[in-house]
Parts: C-alpha cells; structure tokens; sequence
C-alpha cells in the first residue's frame, strides 16, 4: 500500500502528470484488422534515444504508469533499456509492454535484461484474438502468427518464475471477430496457456471502424472471467470489473459523463517526441492530430512541465474541457473514473464483501490501477 500512496495526489487533486503512453516504434509485421494505429504504421520515423527518454524523467515525479506501444515494442532493439528506464528513472509504478508475440528470442533476451536490472514491477501483455489458429493467422493477416505467439508466451511463462517482477498477461480485445469465441478464449488461456493473468477491453473505435458488437456477450464474458478465473486482489478484480461493465454501458449509450483528464494527467508520445493528450485526438490519429499538437519535447529542453504548462497545451485542454470531450477509450475511461469519488467508492462496495480487513478507499483504487489494467 504504502509504496502507492505517491501516486494518490495527482489522480485526487488532478495536480501532475501521472501516467504517459509512449509508442517506442511505428514499425509492425502484422496488420490486425481492428488496429487504431494502422494509419501511422511502418513510417519509419525517427524515434527518441534511450538517453532522451532518460533525460525527461529528471524532471517528472515517480509516474503511475508507464505504458510502452508501438507498433510492435520488439521491432526496436533497446526495448528492454527503454523499459529499464522508465521503471528506474522514471519510477513507474507500474511498466506496461503489449507485443505480438513474433520475436521469440527477443522477448525472452528481454525478460532477462529487465529482470536482473528492473526495480518495479512490469506487465508483459501477449496479444491474442482467437483460440482458432486459422481465425488468428486471419485476423492478424501473417500466417503463422497464432503458432509464434503460442511458443513465445510458453516461453516466457516458463521463465517468468525466475523473475518475480515480471507478470506475464494475455491481451485481448472484444470485437466484431472474436466475439463469438470470447469465453472459450478465456478458458483456452487459464486451462491450456496457464497464463498469470488476462486483460481484456473492447475494441476502440476510430476513423471509419465502427464494429457491430453484442454487448450482452461482453457483459457475459466480464461476469464469466471475475466469477470463474480472476486471482487478483479483490479491490483490483472489482475495479477491473467495474471498469469493464461502464465501458459496456458507454458503448451502449455514448454520452458525456464526466470531464477528461487526458492532456492533463496523461499524455501519449509518438516515437519522435511529440506530445498529445491522448491517441483518439492525437497520435496515432493522423487526419487530426495537428490541431492538437502540444510540442515537441526536445524543444523543451527534455521537460515536459513548461510544455503542459504552456498557453498552446493549456488552450487545448481547455478546448477537451469546454467541448466535453468523451470516448470509448479504455486507458482515459479507466484513469477519469478513477478521479471520480463516486466510482471508487463503488469499486469498494463492490469488493468489501470479500476483504477481511479494508483499507482506505483513494489508496486501494490507485493501487489497482497500477498494478495493471
């Protein structure tokens, strides 16, 4: 508990940055169909050094999360010190890498390097859409893909007992081409795959993609999951739940509930260091990320602090505020709900039924959140 209490002030009084989205790379083998950043893949851009990624955690506090997307992380080869970094130097509380699972050695050269040098804990999340091989290779649009991932993640749950810090995760998304298979994915990954844990959303919608989903499978697929497999802490497997059950609810009726806190709390990087408030406005978003462009951190001398602080940021937040700006956005629904007093005390009702001896309410919330999502 007391090793979260740092992260409780800036998501109670909103008053710092606490949680950044860095895509490390454009670069990707695969082309999913329900992928957001699709537009902006395999451009090749230049991306910040390690040692410029370093550079900015002098000036932050210890961050909430860190989360490190892509493309695919393991398509740049300093992965594992940009992970490094951002546990040690940025002291995240909690250092999210999502992969496809393709570069087998890598992740597991990975797993080693972060193990021995990491001070915080990390979520290694293994993308998964079907338990159908053939549904998966079509899916992800290279065949072969279930068979790599497959091998990837048995190797490193193999390995992951050797490095308590590492939790190794399947990642899936609820959308229009699992939907019909989604708890018989759920249970292929406890029963066959063992898998440590299972973080699941639905799938975003962007540009023109708009899936046709039945909600009433998701709703019986987060009920299914909590009442059969979850392990967590029950503060955390109520949050998780809770925040899964209000994103249905949103996806049914999407409406503006409560103001954003992305481009304030949060922001996303793209690989060469332009900040925005968060990936439905800004990057990856290419058709309309411009006019929500904050600055580039090299032009700050490395410190994000004067770039939010500036009149351009604090105008476009004020723009997301005045707009009453809202999304489907799993990662800026979860972080505002969080802010929400009401919605954390939920979460405790949710849970006290199962915990023998509560704690405080803000600190249990915060500590969910950054144990993963």
């Amino acid at each position: 508990m007391l090793k979260h209490a740092r992260h409780i002030a800036p998501i109670l009084f909103e008053n710092r940055l606490t949680e950044l989205t860095y895509f490390t790379t454009d670069i990707c083998n695969m082309k999913c169909r329900h992928c957001f950043v699709h537009d902006a893949l395999n451009r090749k851009q230049p991306h910040l050094t390690v040692d410029e990624f370093a550079r900015m955690a002098a000036f932050v506090p210890a961050m909430q999360r860190i989360h490190l997307g892509g493309g695919e992380p393991f398509a740049r080869k300093d992965i594992a010190d940009v992970a490094v970094c951002a546990s040690n130097d940025w002291k995240a509380g909690i250092v999210c890498v999502p992969t496809n699972g393709w570069f087998t050695d890598k992740i597991i050269s990975f797993m080693h390097h972060f193990g021995a040098r990491g001070k915080g804990p990390l979520r290694l999340h293994f993308s998964i859409n079907s338990p159908d091989p053939e549904e998966m290779d079509n899916f992800t649009q290279l065949k072969g893909s279930f068979a790599r991932w497959r091998h990837s993640i048995a190797e490193a749950l193999a390995l992951s007992p050797k490095y308590p810090n590492i939790t190794v995760v399947a990642l899936a998304t609820f959308n229009e081409y699992n939907q019909h298979v989604f708890k018989e994915l759920i249970d292929y990954l406890h029963d066959e795959v063992r898998v440590d844990d299972f973080s699941f959303q639905i799938a975003r919608t962007h540009d023109g993609y708009a899936p046709a989903l039945n909600l009433d499978l998701f709703r019986e697929a987060n009920r299914y999951y909590f009442a059969k497999w979850n392990r967590q802490h029950p503060i955390l497997a109520a949050f998780r739940e809770e925040t899964r059950s209000n994103s249905a609810d949103y996806f049914s009726d999407p409406r503006f509930q409560r103001r954003c806190t992305s481009g304030k709390i949060r922001v996303v990087m793209s690989p060469n260091g332009d900040i925005y408030p968060c990936e439905k406005l800004g990057y990856p978003n290419l058709a309309g990320m411009a006019s929500v462009f904050m600055g580039n951190i090299r032009d700050f001398d490395y410190d994000i602090r004067p770039l939010l602080a500036s009149a351009r940021a604090q105008q476009i937040y004020r723009q997301i505020v005045e707009s009453q700006c809202h999304c489907d956005h799993n990662i800026d629904q979860s972080l505002r709900l969080l802010t929400n007093a009401k919605f954390r005390n939920d979460v405790f009702k949710r849970a006290a039924r199962t915990l023998v001896s509560p704690r405080g309410i803000a600190g249990t919330a915060v500590e969910a959140r950054a144990s993963g999502t």
